[in-house]
């Protein structure tokens, strides 16, 4: 009964580990995740947006004097106007990923929750691995206290009957009250 006894503890203990390891990596995951999730944020609020905030004067330069001259010095030259363009298409790139952005496709909520969930789940199978475990450590106490009871129960026997023996008729205190009597 000791060795099943120690058997299964330590398959509850090693289970018990094996499931804190994955937690711990549940929650690395998790926290990795939120903080990918927060620098996309952080991008998008500080970078993209003020990024087309800026970039927004381009429409008015470029319609301003048209595709043939330039906005800033009124010369004839394609150059600054290809400038323009090129910076406008990246304006329109720019405010694509900023819609993007909102879609639910581009959040990792999905993934939060499917972690969150994960991270439950072995929470709550660790804490069923742990009553396990005190089941077994108290029904080991119980077995133990049943043992200790029956030797504690022994010995008081074994003492009432040293007792007894001394005062029984072939005893030596029976032998030295025989002696007493006859002195006197």
């Amino acid at each position: 009964a000791a060795l099943r006894y120690s058997q299964k503890l330590e398959e509850f203990d090693n289970d018990r580990l094996s499931l804190i390891r994955q937690l711990d990596t549940l929650k690395v995951n998790l926290v990795k995740i939120e903080q990918f999730d927060n620098s996309k944020k952080a991008y998008i609020k500080n970078v993209s947006e003020e990024l087309n905030i800026r970039m927004r004067p381009i429409d008015w330069f470029i319609e301003r004097e048209g595709t043939e001259r330039c906005p800033f010095c009124d010369s004839v030259s394609e150059k600054a106007v290809d400038e323009l363009l090129s910076l406008k298409e990246e304006r329109k790139a720019n405010s694509h990923l900023i819609e993007s952005s909102k879609l639910p496709d581009f959040s990792f909520e999905k993934e939060k929750s499917k972690i969150t969930s994960e991270i439950n789940t072995t929470e709550n199978s660790i804490k069923i691995l742990d009553q396990n475990i005190k089941i077994l450590i108290d029904e080991n106490l119980e077995y133990y206290k049943k043992y200790q009871n029956i030797y504690e129960y022994s010995g008081k026997v074994k003492t009432v009957i040293e007792n007894l023996d001394k005062i029984s008729p072939s005893s030596t205190l029976s032998q030295e009250i025989t002696n007493l009597n006859e002195i006197l």
